[in-house]
């Protein structure tokens, strides 16, 4: 009994000096909101950490975008070389990072199409004087009543045929760099010299001798980097970003710390 009467006297005299303190708790909340909110740095410390001290001004902030790209040239700056007939690469002239001037040749095929074209050509343009002539006289006959009119449309018909056949040809020898002059005294060429269309250097090369090519295949690409560029994709949400005489910084994957 004597026990708790103990603890009883005990509790109460804790109570009475808690009450008797009533700012004990705003004085530690006071003290605590007190801290200051700044950090002193002695100029050793400054010197240490390379800060620099200025005047305030007026700084204009922006905010910049970011966006995919790629580089990229004028169109008549890049060549992709094939070749117009079928045929077996005989050799590869360049090597890709190599420098190529207009003109030059790049590849060397065999092709049994190319003297195919050849020998039409030989052939039809032979053939087309008998049938000039048999024209000729058919429409004279025709003319004195001579003849049947339907040989006559026959002959007729042959020539212009013929006619635009040697056309089409000699077209398609033109395409192919050949000189007609040189093939009506017989010369013919097996070999067909592929030439590059503009200066540049070579940025791919996708063949090798021996190889059978086709009309579809690319065989060599021709860069030319004097307008090289460098085209951006920005979203639309960002169009209204962008103005005439913006600086842009940009940086390539393979070296991003050089910008």
């Amino acid at each position: 009994m004597r026990t708790y009467l103990y603890l009883s006297f005990s509790i109460v005299f804790v109570c009475f000096i808690w009450s008797c303190n009533p700012n004990k708790t705003n004085q530690v909340e006071a003290e605590t909101n007190s801290v200051r909110e700044f950090l002193e740095i002695s100029k050793e410390q400054a010197k240490i950490l390379g800060l620099e001290f200025d005047h305030l001004k007026n700084i204009k902030l922006t905010s910049g975008i970011r966006v995919n790209g790629y580089f990229a040239t004028p169109p008549e700056n890049t060549a992709f070389i094939s070749s117009n007939v079928s045929g077996k690469v005989l050799r590869v002239d360049y090597q890709k990072g190599e420098k190529v001037r207009k003109g030059s040749e790049v590849v060397c095929i065999e092709s049994i199409e190319f003297l195919e074209i050849q020998r039409d050509y030989i052939a039809t343009k032979s053939s087309l004087k008998y049938m000039e002539d048999e024209y000729e006289r058919q429409k004279k006959l025709a003319d004195q009543n001579v003849n049947a009119r339907k040989v006559f449309l026959r002959a007729e018909r042959d020539f212009l045929e013929s006619k635009a056949k040697l056309e089409s040809l000699k077209k398609k020898l033109e395409i192919l760099r050949v000189n007609t002059e040189n093939l009506e005294n017989g010369n013919l060429l097996s070999n067909l010299s592929i030439k590059s269309p503009i200066e540049g250097y070579i940025s791919e090369v996708n063949t090798i001798t021996g190889e059978t090519v086709d009309t579809e295949k690319i065989l060599i690409k021709v860069v030319n980097p004097e307008h090289m560029h460098v085209e951006f994709d920005v979203f639309e949400k960002d169009i209204l970003n962008v103005h005439i005489g913006q600086q842009v910084e940009f940086s390539i994957p393979n070296a991003p710390e050089f910008k």
